[in-house]
């Protein structure tokens, strides 16, 4: 896979762009869908997490700033509140460092 190839996949989320490599040489990949679900999806807990952590992780941002902002998101706005997003977020075993 060469810089800015793109690979699809017959998948939902089935395009696959190498963004270019990180400063230990592994790539950094994007993967997305090819258009819009309608009506939107709500995403799996895990997925949430994995970018809570990465968040937190990359950005500093507390949970508190992650909650905020993953409430911003259409597919999450809609089902979540602060209270039950943190909760979600904070069960036992989802991921570390949350």
């Amino acid at each position: 896979m060469a810089h800015g190839q793109l690979v699809q996949y017959d998948r939902l989320y089935g395009l696959a762009l190498l963004l270019g490599f990180g400063d230990d040489g592994l790539p950094v990949v994007t993967i997305t869908a090819r258009s819009r679900p309608t009506p939107p999806v709500l995403p799996d807990m895990r997925y949430l997490a994995t970018i809570a952590v990465g968040l937190q992780e990359s950005m500093a941002m507390t949970l508190d700033d992650v909650i905020d902002y993953l409430l911003t998101k259409e597919g999450v706005r809609d089902i979540h509140t602060p209270r039950s997003l943190a909760a979600a977020l904070s069960e036992p075993g989802l991921l570390p460092n949350l």
